[in-house]
């Protein structure tokens, strides 16, 4: 098992071919800088849990058109969920926001994930209900929404 150190650090928005960014595991700390998100357009496959990030979820990161997976559970991470990542659309497949201090409610925009096949947000301060819009959720198989 790695430990690498350090901050994703907006130079890394350079890599505007980057489909598979899979850097979870380790002790990577600081911000989500807010410029892989205008850069990364072409990222299918993010994953960052079980690090020591912190700070919010960067809105720029609903510009992410081809996001399959996006895994950031496992981190220091606060803030509400952004209902603007909804505009992945039917490209997103798994999205795990776990283990985190995420506060709010479900954005019932949401709904647009039409493709989604699991959906984890355990282990956070959320609040309100699960949203009815879900629904649309069809190819729903883990959806984990306890503690």
């Amino acid at each position: 098992m790695n430990s690498i150190s350090g901050s994703i650090t907006a130079e890394f928005s350079n890599w505007t071919s980057l489909v598979d960014f899979k850097a979870y595991d380790n002790a990577l700390n600081g911000t989500l800088p807010p410029q892989l998100g205008h850069n990364w357009s072409m990222i299918a496959y993010f994953e960052v849990h079980f690090s020591q990030l912190t700070g919010t979820l960067p809105l720029a990161y609903a510009e992410w058109r081809a996001i399959r997976d996006f895994h950031a559970a496992g981190n220091l991470l606060v803030g509400s969920l952004p209902g603007d990542y909804a505009k992945w659309g039917t490209s997103v497949l798994i999205v795990d926001y776990s283990y985190n201090d995420f506060n709010g409610s479900l954005p019932r925009e949401y709904a647009d994930w039409t493709s989604l096949n699991a959906f984890y947000v355990e282990h956070n301060h959320l609040t309100g209900s699960l949203p009815l819009e879900y629904a649309a959720w069809a190819s729903m198989k883990k959806n984990v929404c306890v503690k």
